[in-house]
């Protein structure tokens, strides 16, 4: 089964009938309404939900006994507006428009597209009307988080640089020679040890997840969370890879789940070693925080597993509009940089690598004029665009691209060419630069430098 990330969600929205900011349309005051709705409520949704024939969900506040008819339209750049569904009538409370197959197909393309819902009157009169946009797709056709996120913003040509810059770059480049040399070499992490991104509907069901292992004991806030459930569809499965990383994305609540040492029962429950919750995704700063004090999340860093993902898009778009994620063998223990939220570092050194460093490549650096392997320059364009963030520990240096799982079809080992070895020894590891760091320890505590 086939299922893919959709569009930003379209959030429960409430439209007063009168006096309210939202893109509203009453009746001419010569033109007597015989019904005239207080407020319509579109639920929950999705171009996922939408294009996967799920009904456009809504309730319309009338008075008791009357009616009105209420029908949807999608329209999809470069065609023509399209009856989503409707006109159906409708009283006081919940109703739904059924999707056709015509509008359904057309939203599965990464084309701009907008839903507008239209309430009349008896008479034909528009009493109520609203369009909302139905953007991009992350990651099938834009990318998750938001513009102002840590993975998104590009980094200015004269941003200043932190002052244990060369340090630790050539920290860096021994961790990346040493690989070599032990015949273990950098790679980028497809089918193993990657992130399989389930996308679900706004129905999906929830299947508690129990939480087991070592960190029962002090994960009573994400265990509530987890056996609250999570909408894993059926056929998933996790990652390959002693982690069993497992990431659901659920577009309609704008709500992601990652699980790590995730695992199927043979009674088709599920249960995972650690994990989070993410809500208001399209607004996150593009990492896990909790108030509790506990920082959930799958990665040591709370470095969200879709943050830096390699995606099938970025290869049809030929560029990455995105940071990049890396792990690597030695990190510093006990500190982190923003926009990390904790370590598993083991490194005693204070010059060693702290979890969520932000290394760019050099902006003065043609990239171009290198004639490196395409994949290398897609990766050192973005590099030097938006940087890599340390997300993670892992044997060797390891960026990650989207697990094929979710994909329907594997692209990476013709994209990855000639070898992943070779894409990675011929990246300018020794262009590199570490922008500041603002480091931090356990208990929130800021580290002097």
């Amino acid at each position: 089964m086939r299922l893919r990330p959709i569009a930003l969600a379209v959030p429960a929205v409430v439209l007063l009938a009168a006096g309210c900011g939202a893109d509203h349309t009453s009746a001419p005051p010569s033109v007597a309404a015989p019904v005239a709705p207080q407020r319509i409520k579109l639920k929950p949704t999705s171009r996922f939900d939408l294009s996967r024939g799920r009904p456009l969900r809504l309730r319309v506040a009338l008075p008791r006994g009357e009616h009105a008819s209420v029908r949807a339209t999608v329209t999809v750049a470069g065609a023509r507006p399209q009856p989503l569904g409707g006109p159906e009538r409708v009283e006081h409370g919940p109703a739904q428009l059924a999707v056709g197959a015509a509008p359904a197909r057309a939203l599965r393309s990464c084309r701009p597209a907008r839903l507008q819902v239209v309430v009349r009157g008896g008479g034909g009169t528009v009493l109520s009307r609203v369009t909302r946009p139905l953007p991009g797709d992350p990651p099938q056709c834009g990318r998750f988080f938001n513009d102002r996120s840590v993975w998104n913003r590009p980094l200015p040509a004269d941003a200043p640089l932190d002052r244990d810059s060369a340090t630790l770059v050539a920290d860096l480049q021994r961790q990346v020679q040493a690989g070599f040399e032990k015949n273990f070499p950098p790679t980028i992490n497809t089918v193993n040890y990657s992130a399989p991104v389930w996308t679900v509907t706004g129905d999906q069901r929830r299947v508690p997840v129990a939480l087991t292992g070592s960190r029962v004991s002090y994960g009573g806030t994400l265990q509530k969370v987890l056996a609250a459930g999570v909408p894993i569809p059926p056929g998933a499965r996790e990652a390959w890879g002693s982690d069993h990383h497992l990431v659901v994305w659920q577009p309609a609540t704008d709500t992601m789940w990652e699980l790590w040492g995730a695992q199927k029962t043979p009674q088709g429950g599920w249960t995972a070693q650690w994990g989070g919750r993410m809500r208001h995704v399209s607004r996150s700063p593009g990492y896990f925080t909790d108030p509790s004090g506990i920082l959930p999340g799958a990665t040591a860093s709370s470095l969200p597993l879709v943050g830096g993902l390699i995606t099938p898009a970025d290869l049809a778009r030929g560029r990455i509009e995105h940071a990049l994620a890396v792990a690597i063998p030695e990190t510093r223990e006990g500190v982190w940089s923003d926009p990390a939220q904790r370590t598993d570092g083991s490194s005693t050194s204070p010059t060693a690598i702290p979890q969520g460093a932000r290394f760019r490549l050099d902006p003065k650096l043609d990239v171009d004029a290198l004639q490196l392997p395409p994949f290398t320059a897609l990766l050192a364009k973005a590099a030097q665009r938006y940087g890599i963030y340390v997300r993670d520990t892992s044997p060797t240096v390891t960026l990650y691209a989207e697990d094929p799982l979710t994909i329907g079809s594997n692209p990476w080992p013709r994209a990855i060419s000639p070898s992943t070895a070779e894409v990675l020894k011929r990246f300018p590891w020794d262009r590199l630069q570490v922008m500041p760091l603002r480091l931090w320890t356990w208990s929130h505590k800021p580290v002097p430098r």
